[in-house]
């Protein structure tokens, strides 16, 4: 969080933009930066323990009781990834909201605009039959040069081209678009007609809505899960099937790295032992 306030500190006094609200800025991402060490915390937080029962010879108790370091070590183990994802699941889940309202903040005092804010400026999505092309996303709700190819139940497709745009309340709005509608005659000769609209609208759902204006880091689980497994395609669905990858496979890293840190925790004498009081 530190280091983050610090590259702050170079945007503060653009217009409303202090160094209380760079400070307010931070705080609204901090459980994106707390999900990130939250397999760090719970590693050192064990092994330090573990490391004050050997310090204070309570470990020994234990062993004598009739306890092994096996079960000692399984038991950590699983209070551990106990802990983790309680913390994980809880953090997951509130980061899309924390950082919209992050980005939303920050637009309000650098722009004085409550601007919806988009990680990719550009966008091409598979919508079912439907491909859409979009060169820019400006900050705020308006697009610019959207292409859209729908492919219908015949052998040509309907495109439509535009020169701006609008997103609002999950919805793609085109402005005065020329819609292209190409068939075929008997002589195999195209024909194409060019029709003018006042709009043409695309329906989104309000989920993948709010998967245009997070980063796929700061998408939950769920989200990630769910887009895995949705018809849509986006730009950037590759990235999110590798953070999805990442996400799932940190039980089992954090697993292995106690399972490695444990035994060394055991294994430590009292001379090594930075923490604990010292037995009389």
């Amino acid at each position: 969080m530190l280091f983050r306030f610090i590259d702050e500190l170079s945007e503060i006094n653009q217009i409303n933009y202090t160094f209380s609200s760079a400070f307010k800025y931070v705080i609204f991402l901090s459980p994106e930066m707390l999900r990130e060490i939250s397999s760090l915390g719970v590693l050192l937080g064990i092994v330090s323990s573990l490391g004050y029962f050997v310090e204070n010879r309570e470990l020994q108790i234990y062993l004598t009781g009739g306890l092994s370091k096996k079960i000692i070590a399984i038991n950590s183990v699983k209070i551990g990834l106990l802990i983790w994802v309680s913390i994980f699941i809880l953090l997951d889940l509130l980061i899309p909201y924390s950082s919209i309202h992050a980005d939303k903040y920050k637009s309000l005092k650098i722009n004085n605009q409550n601007n919806i804010s988009f990680v990719n400026k550009k966008l091409n999505m598979k919508l079912g039959n439907k491909f859409i092309f979009i060169e820019k996303l400006n900050e705020g709700k308006y697009i610019k040069n959207i292409l859209t190819i729908d492919h219908k139940d015949s052998n040509f497709p309907e495109i439509a081209y535009s020169d701006n745009g609008f997103i609002d309340s999950a919805q793609f709005t085109l402005k005065d678009p020329k819609v292209f509608n190409i068939s075929a005659d008997r002589s195999g000769l195209l024909n194409v007609e060019v029709i003018r609209l006042p709009k043409q609208t695309i329906n989104l759902d309000s989920d993948l809505f709010d998967y245009l204006k997070v980063d796929v880091k700061n998408l939950s689980i769920f989200q990630l899960i769910r887009q895995a497994f949705s018809s849509v395609y986006i730009s950037n669905t590759k990235d999110a099937n590798v953070e999805l990858i990442i996400r799932l496979t940190s039980p089992l890293l954090l697993t292995s790295t106690l399972l490695i840190a444990i035994p060394f925790a055991f294994s430590l004498s009292r001379s090594t032992l930075p923490s604990g009081k010292r037995p009389n």
